[in-house]
């Protein structure tokens, strides 16, 4: 590269931070001057806030005691993305992936660096404790990245119970057992103290019974927490990945790909759905689903309880792997994955919860912008412009709705105070930058 095009692009670099601390530092304006407002409020104000910190200090010790140690569900999900060689600063792709889960001890990632110097291999990046092998990194022929896909691939069922015995239920027309073990989990070393329950196993999936609510609302069953009918029903959740096994041979070798076709051969044989991104040395970017999904028109179209008469029922046809999504050098020149569907056109329903295309429009949006400005990305551009990209797309088509929503209704009558907070809302430009007074106004709301 030339030492003007360096300069070009280390001007480009320092003028978008600069924007980004200018866009910081109007926020902060703004927050204090709001909080000035809000100091200036009314003595009732005050009396009614001094009421509610009373109330909560008056709650039971024990109850506080809890309340400092209880972890609030993190927000998790997953990024990546891979650019062409044609778009960075020294002409070979760029791959980013960013896993963000939360903290553990131990961690759910540990960093690898390894070298076989008889077979020349050389493989960096990052692995799964317990899992001997590499899932996001590079080895010397191909960059690879993963995010989860989140597909629907998980559906509950239900079968009769027979009324001439408990632990009976009707299939096909006959009665059969199911089988009943009574276990017992011991909650301390001395083995003084236990818990005894009562499980269920089926060959056609998991017994639920006992627990049937749990796991409802964990896995968002729409119809199912008001609707459980334990005394006359089995409910049994059927992941359907598990009538083809994953491939522990393919999960030890994936790393060790030679190029694009030998990647998407290994990965075949994995049953798990997820979204991968790569990139080789002839500057090839691309992208693969894999794993074994069942064939569906719709979203939820099994994920409503289903009442089955049949043994057929259990079992589903899967979506061959030759017709899973797949992208291969696109014309944008760029690949983003935030666990949400990347093709939107496609004969199949795929993605099941946990799909909002926010986090991938916003890096969509971020590297086009680059690649707009004939900026030659480096690592620290794409660190600063998408790995810490703090707008949020979401915030902003939230906020147009309500703004649309009440343009329309014209009964409603606003007071002023929430006419004004309205307005700084709508003039919200996404970011979420801590001291910003809308973006918190967002969050609150």
């Amino acid at each position: 590269m030339s030492k003007s095009n360096k300069n070009n692009n280390e001007n480009k670099g320092s003028k978008i931070a600069k924007d980004v601390q200018s866009r910081k530092e109007n926020n902060e304006k703004s927050i204090h001057s709001e909080i000035n407002l809000e100091e200036n409020k009314s003595k009732d104000t005050k009396k009614i806030k001094e009421g509610r910190r009373n109330s909560e200090e008056s709650s039971s010790d024990e109850s506080n005691k809890e309340s400092k140690f209880k972890i609030k569900d993190p927000a998790l999900g997953s990024n990546n993305c891979v650019i062409s060689g044609k778009y960075t600063y020294n002409g070979s792709p760029f791959l980013c992936n960013d896993p963000h889960l939360f903290n553990t001890i131990p961690a759910v990632w540990y960093l690898v660096n390894l070298k076989i110097k008889k077979d020349d291999y050389h493989f960096i990046g990052a692995s799964i404790i317990g899992i001997p092998s590499i899932f996001v990194g590079s080895n010397n022929h191909l960059n690879f990245g993963l995010t989860v896909a989140h597909s629907d691939t998980a559906d509950v069922l239900r079968v009769l119970k027979s009324k001439k015995g408990e632990n009976k239920y009707i299939l096909d027309g006959q009665e059969h057992n199911m089988v009943v073990n009574q276990e017992i989990f011991y909650v301390n070393k001395a083995k003084t103290e236990s818990l005894t329950r009562q499980i269920y196993r089926s060959p056609l999936g998991i017994v639920l019974n006992g627990y049937s609510t749990q796991v409802m609302k964990a896995v968002e069953i729409k119809n199912a927490v008001n609707l459980l009918e334990e005394d006359k029903y089995f409910y049994i959740m059927r992941p359907n990945y598990i009538y083809n096994n994953l491939d522990l041979g393919a999960v030890l070798v994936y790393h060790l790909s030679k190029s694009i076709a030998e990647l998407r051969n290994t990965a075949n044989r994995i049953s798990i759905s997820i979204n991968i991104v790569f990139a080789d040395k002839q500057n090839n970017i691309g992208y693969q689903l894999i794993g074994h999904i069942p064939k569906k028109t719709k979203i939820g179209q099994l994920s409503y309880i289903q009442t089955a008469h049949t043994r057929t029922e259990f079992y589903v046809e899967f979506i061959p792997f030759e017709d899973l999504p797949f992208i291969l050098n696109p014309a944008k020149g760029y690949i983003v994955s935030s666990n949400n569907p990347i093709i939107n056109k496609y004969k199949y329903a795929i993605q099941g919860s946990f799909c909002m295309d926010s986090r991938s429009k916003a890096m969509s949006k971020a590297i086009q912008s680059m690649i707009d400005s004939k900026i030659k990305i480096t690592a620290d551009i794409l660190n600063e412009r998408v790995l810490k990209n703090i707008e949020d797309m979401e915030a902003i088509n939230i906020i147009q709705m309500i703004r649309q929503i009440l343009q329309k209704d014209k009964t409603v009558i606003l007071k002023p105070d929430i006419s004004r907070y309205l307005n700084r809302l709508y003039s919200f430009d996404g970011l979420m930058i801590k001291n910003s007074f809308s973006a918190l106004l967002f969050n609150v709301l």
